[in-house]
């Protein structure tokens, strides 16, 4: 009997859900977490290491600050949680210089993913878990889809799984501020990028595995179909 890729509620018929253009996306991907992560690890951990704290910290604000800069010349358009990130960074940073301690600038990251980890964690376990209200924001999931106990189950799953990577992730940080400045300073940087890459890439393979097995869902690489799209298929924007 042939597929059928409607989203109504009759629960014979299949829905699909077209990843779109998976490169695209991976690379934008890898170098948001350079951008934030990466370099600013590489700027500041010779000046840690040199004792010259101060000038690593302004070093990384010139970096940051100039990556929006370039975006506003370009004319591209900044999301809002690129600025948000952002301002959080400049307070980060700005009060460390302010109180001329890098130990302020180490664990902000720390206390953010406690905060996260735990936000969670905790929704994990409400009426509509966490990770189900941001998919929203990458893919419309028709209230035949979300109303299945399954796909609400998949969604805790989720949720918990990067609660726990975070909280990990500010527990291994947290014992790294032990260690000399210029070694905090290497894990931290790791630290971020292994915390990305893990909760990233464990919640897609988990969440993969686990709709393949949902009846009534099937997940597609590259975009819907043209004649489908109006009616037919759950495209995730990217």
């Amino acid at each position: 009997m042939p597929t059928s890729t409607t989203a109504d509620a009759d629960t014979s018929a299949d829905t699909t859900i077209h990843l779109g253009r998976l490169a695209p996306t991976l690379l934008h991907g890898l170098w948001l977490v350079a951008e934030t992560v990466v370099v600013p690890a590489i700027l500041l951990f010779p000046f840690v290491r040199a004792r010259h704290d101060m000038i690593g910290l302004l070093a990384v604000l010139a970096w940051r600050s100039s990556c929006i800069f370039a975006r506003w010349l370009r004319g591209a358009r900044v999301p809002a949680t690129v600025w948000m990130a952002f301002a959080l960074f400049a307070a980060r940073t700005v009060s460390s210089l302010a109180v001329t301690s890098v130990v302020v600038y180490l664990w902000q990251p720390i206390i953010l993913s406690v905060l996260t980890g735990g936000m969670f964690v905790v929704a994990a376990f409400g009426t509509r878990p966490l990770t189900m209200r941001l998919a929203h924001d990458f893919v419309h999931l028709p209230a035949s889809v979300t109303a299945n106990p399954r796909v609400r189950h998949l969604f805790r799953d989720l949720t918990l799984i990067y609660g726990v990577v975070h909280l990990a992730s500010a527990a291994v940080g947290a014992w790294a501020m032990r260690l000399p400045p210029d070694a905090t300073v290497a894990v931290h940087g790791g630290l971020g990028v292994a915390c990305t890459v893990v909760s990233v890439g464990v919640c897609v393979g988990w969440g993969l595995s686990k709709v393949s097995r949902i009846p009534g869902l099937r997940v597609r690489l590259g975009e819907a179909p043209v004649s489908s799209v109006p009616r037919a298929a759950v495209s995730l924007a990217v």
